[in-house]
């Protein structure tokens, strides 16, 4: 758009969050532990099953993007149990980058098989800080490397 002050006020009626708000140093350190956190939290579930943990940041509008392209709400991942002919998940790595009152978290984690062959998944996720609790809105994930087991 060509008019700043027009994008402004389309950005404005469109986002939850006032234009600039942020949050403290703080805030944001413990934010960054806590989607780090969650995130090996969602690994684990994955493996259990057990997804009761998840319910409290998972965003009711969560959508998410699975490794082959397919969408999925929060009832059908909470839903669809232990993921069969894994032992473990484990998250290497997550990176946040806060925007305002808002979070990206770029990460990969390590998924092992029964029969101890491995695949790693890369995954975006969005969060959002509302009512003074981040929720996690939307992931994407895919196979490192496109391929998958």
């Amino acid at each position: 758009m060509s008019n700043p002050a027009l994008f402004s006020s389309l950005f404005a009626v469109s986002s939850p969050v006032p234009a600039g708000e942020t949050l403290s140093e703080a805030e944001y350190q413990a934010a960054r532990e806590y989607i780090v956190a969650m995130s090996q939290d969602w690994a684990t579930s994955v493996i259990t099953g057990d997804f009761s943990s998840c319910e409290g940041y998972f965003g009711d509008e969560f959508q998410g993007t699975d490794m082959v392209g397919n969408r999925y709400g929060k009832t059908e991942l909470f839903s669809d149990g232990p993921l069969e002919g894994y032992i473990s998940n484990h998250v290497n790595q997550v990176d946040v980058r806060f925007f305002g009152q808002s979070a990206i978290a770029y990460g990969d984690e390590t998924l092992t098989h029964t029969d101890g062959s491995q695949v790693t998944l890369v995954w975006t996720d969005i969060w959002v800080h509302r009512d003074e609790s981040w929720k996690l809105v939307a992931a994407q994930d895919v196979y490192q490397g496109g391929k998958g087991p």
